[in-house]
């Protein structure tokens, strides 16, 4: 998007106070469950005599008196985060940064909200990132594979393939929590292949997960939670039986 045509945009903005942006910014990141720093509005928030930038996490009342939850990334040392618990009537100004990624929800819905898109080198690093925290998590040296031959490249069709694959990773860490099912994982799965195909389907060959879906539609046709954690369980409850006999 162009510079004017953000400023044009930005332009019909309804005009809200310091309190009602906190209060909106925060609600929305409550409500989307969103917790990675690329999902979170940076703002910076002006005290008197004090600013600080961070990420909205969370806003609470408490008997009469608004506390803000923010979320500092302390580039300086590495990985370490501050958190910074403010009273909001301490505070006199707040800036959004990267406004146009969000004026769909400062407006009301006035402005839409813009198109989520994806590219093929983007999705691999996030696949790669998602098969790392698999493996930290699972302590088994599991595969991913993308049958790319079945799906076109398009933003659609990869944006759709990166939330199946988010999808099921949620419920690995859902399912996967304790020394039984991680040895359950470690012994049965060996790889997890996801394939585009017209209809929804998962299914186990050896120590292969295959899982389909029409990745195009993005959500129309996939995998609910629940099925996904439903056919994991009924997968690692395999091992109970073998176990057992």
């Amino acid at each position: 998007m162009e510079a004017s045509q953000k400023l044009k945009m930005a332009s019909i903005l309804p005009t809200l106070t310091p309190l009602e942006t906190l209060r909106l910014l925060a609600g929305n990141a409550q409500a989307e469950n969103k917790v990675e720093a690329n999902e979170l509005v940076k703002v910076t928030v002006f005290l008197s005599g004090a600013t600080f930038t961070g990420f909205i996490t969370g806003i609470r009342d408490d008997a009469g008196v608004t506390y803000l939850l923010l979320i500092e990334n302390d580039e300086g040392r590495g990985q370490s985060i501050n958190l910074v618990y403010l009273p909001v009537w301490a505070v006199i100004a707040v800036k959004v940064h990267d406004a146009e990624q969000i004026l769909h929800l400062l407006s009301g819905g006035r402005i839409a909200a813009p198109q989520a898109t994806m590219n093929i080198n983007t999705l691999r690093k996030k696949i790669g990132d998602e098969v790392n925290s698999m493996r930290a998590l699972t302590q088994a040296d599991v595969r991913v594979e993308v049958s790319w031959d079945t799906l076109t490249q398009d933003d659609q069709s990869l944006l759709g393939l990166y939330e199946l694959i988010d999808s099921f990773m949620q419920t690995v860490r859902q399912v996967v929590v304790d020394d039984q099912t991680k040895r359950a994982f470690k012994i049965l799965i060996g790889v997890i292949r996801f394939e585009n195909a017209p209809e929804a389907e998962l299914h186990q060959d050896d120590r292969t997960i295959i899982i389909r879906a029409e990745l195009q539609k993005r959500a129309a046709g996939r995998f609910t939670g629940d099925e996904f954690r439903n056919a994991l369980v009924t997968i690692l409850e395999d091992l109970d039986e073998e176990d057992n006999v």
